[in-house]
């Protein structure tokens, strides 16, 4: 069943596709596959927001977090945790087919909602190696200042917020903290976001009519989201992450 906010809000995806072409035309990286909108939920009252475009999931499969084998990577694993006790989750809400055949089933079980996920930088950033001795090491790059300044220039990601219309913008990591207070909050004195998340409530932040709120990200290479999450998991509806988020969608 539809709530009356989703009817209210109801977001035709042909809105998204222009955005999502406009993004194509932009995104230097010509081995990603296109997005598949279908797995999106732009009635969500929750948006989630990271800083780039990761390697082996978006950028292969078409959707956020997912391999292309239709698996959940690592990282997607940790957020679904974290989001359930909200009662949302990364599985679309219907079954959605990869351009290679694959299935990726829809896991979301009553009452949990998809959330919208999107990326400051819509795009790969790419790999750089690096030799260690005798061995050569691929990592991500972080994306540039000026290409994330590019993609805000376009306007990408605030269009996608006047769409979606969230309750609940949750940022996910240092990078995405950072650039979204001093881009659409204008504030250049910031805490850490470790001293941020011990004292989340006092950090929060209005932009339109979502409230704005800075978190780790889910990684499992960052020690300091696991140290959280081994806590979290323990007790997770006391989890002051979990209280702050669902005072602001309950409203």
């Amino acid at each position: 069943m539809i709530s009356a906010r989703s009817r209210k809000h109801r977001v035709p995806l042909r809105s998204l596709r222009r955005v999502y072409a406009e993004i194509a035309k932009w995104n230097q990286d010509r081995a990603a596959v296109p997005r598949i909108l279908e797995a999106l939920n732009p009635s969500a009252d929750l948006m989630v927001i990271g800083e780039a475009v990761g390697p082996e999931t978006l950028r292969r499969s078409g959707v956020n977090y997912f391999r292309v084998d239709g698996t959940l990577g690592r990282t997607g694993k940790y957020l679904d945790e974290m989001l359930r006790p909200l009662g949302f989750t990364v599985y679309p809400s219907s079954d959605i087919q990869l351009m290679n055949g694959t299935f990726i089933e829809s896991r979301p079980g009553a009452p949990r909602e998809t959330a919208y996920y999107t990326d400051l930088c819509p795009e790969f950033p790419g790999q750089v190696s690096r030799r260690r001795g005798k061995a050569t090491k691929k990592s991500v790059k972080r994306p540039t200042s000026r290409r994330v300044q590019e993609a805000l220039t376009c306007g990408f990601l605030v269009r996608e917020i006047d769409l979606v219309k969230p309750k609940v913008i949750l940022l996910l990591g240092s990078s995405a903290y950072i650039t979204f207070y001093t881009h659409f909050l204008k504030q250049s004195e910031l805490s850490a976001l470790g001293k941020v998340v011990e004292d989340l409530p006092k950090h929060l932040a209005n932009y339109k009519a979502s409230v704005v709120i800075p978190f780790l990200h889910p990684s499992p290479a960052s020690p300091s989201f696991l140290r959280w999450f081994r806590t979290f998991a323990g007790a997770p509806t006391k989890s002051t992450f979990v209280r702050c988020i669902l005072e602001h969608l309950q409203r």
